[in-house]
């Protein structure tokens, strides 16, 4: 399937299947991304995530890494996590190109309420940092260790499991737009797994519905901020890439544990 800003694979339930995903996980080395004047303000990201895919998609949950091309086409690079409405939250720890970087995100039904955990690893350099999401009332979550609170959803999103390359919105002073997939070269995505049902998988469980996707520049919603409520989000605005530039998946491996994904000059349609 042709997406405007992903470009990797989804997994969801199958038709009547009621499916419903706890964990995924997901392992890269950071790329290297490529910059110069002209690519100034192009971005990349990196995901792992729950919720985010299909017809019933209710927001998302995500982790992973930037490798983008900042202020003068200077090279950028930091991990971060985002709980959909919301826009993401970056962390602290260096990444660096070549890094050996694990991402996974969790939904944990007990203790009451729920509770999201989003984790990066470092093997490279050594670190590891989680936070944890918790639902205190209906429609209302608090990020630990020091992000602010906040409105979302009524519940965590678990209708899908993502392994993504992403061209990600870029806001500035609440309004948001689509930015230029930065030129990241090629990344592999490697240990891939999900659970759903209480069941692991990958991306050759045959109960799962898998879908490849291939990203090519089109038109996009775009949410500003802030968010009100959940049923009265900022309002969102149709916008397009200024770069024809795009992502392709390759063949899932016969384990179905990775993948690889490569930058393209000019996206074409499947």
């Amino acid at each position: 399937m042709v997406s405007p800003n992903w470009s990797g694979y989804a997994v969801t339930g199958r038709p009547g299947s009621r499916l419903r995903y706890s964990m995924a996980t997901g392992s890269w080395n950071e790329p290297t991304v490529t910059c110069g004047r002209k690519e100034e303000g192009t971005l990349s990201t990196i995901a792992v995530g729950l919720g985010g895919y299909g017809a019933t998609a209710e927001g998302d949950e995500q982790v992973g890494t930037d490798a983008n091309c900042g202020a003068s086409g200077k090279p950028t690079y930091f991990a971060w996590f985002e709980v959909s409405p919301y826009p993401a939250y970056s962390l602290p720890n260096k990444v660096r190109p070549g890094d050996a970087l694990t991402a996974t995100v969790s939904i944990l039904s007990a203790p009451h309420p729920p509770q999201i955990v989003v984790r990066v690893d470092d093997a490279t350099l050594g670190w590891s940092a989680t936070r944890e999401i918790s639902w205190v009332s209906p429609g209302t979550f608090f990020v630990a260790r020091g992000e602010p609170n906040g409105v979302g959803p009524t519940s965590p999103a678990a209708s899908s499991a993502e392994w993504l390359v992403e061209a990600p919105a870029s806001c500035r002073f609440f309004h948001c737009a689509e930015a230029s997939l930065a030129n990241f070269n090629s990344v592999s995505m490697t240990n891939i797994s999900a659970v759903a049902n209480g069941s692991s998988g990958t991306l050759t469980d045959r109960g799962w519905k898998v879908t490849r996707l291939v990203l090519v520049p089109g038109p996009v919603d775009v949410p500003n901020y802030p968010y009100s409520s959940p049923s009265a989000p900022g309002q969102s605005q149709p916008g397009t890439a200024s770069s024809p530039a795009g992502a392709t998946p390759g063949r899932a491996s016969t384990d179905g544990r990775g993948f690889k994904v490569k930058w393209l000059a000019v996206a074409k349609g499947l």
